[in-house]
């Protein structure tokens, strides 16, 4: 779970409501909002997973990162 950043997932979703919101100039329907939802919390997992793949061995190197979650560590 953490590969994910689970806080900056909420942070992304806040900024997505807000831009609906502003779009819309009102509340979007509630089928748009899940859709909205489930989009960007897929698309944020999953890039913030494969970030942290390919940062593995530059973590492991630098010493404020080196205890990062990993795949391979669990």
């Amino acid at each position: 779970m953490a590969l994910t950043k689970p806080k900056i997932v909420w942070l992304l979703l806040l900024v997505a409501l807000a831009s609906a919101v502003i779009a819309a100039r009102a509340i979007p329907p509630p089928v748009t909002l899940v859709g909205l939802f489930l989009a960007g919390t897929l698309s944020s997992l999953g890039s913030l997973a494969l970030n942290s793949y390919l940062e593995m061995d530059v973590d492991a190197k630098m010493k404020r990162t080196r205890n990062r979650p990993s795949l391979l560590r669990g």
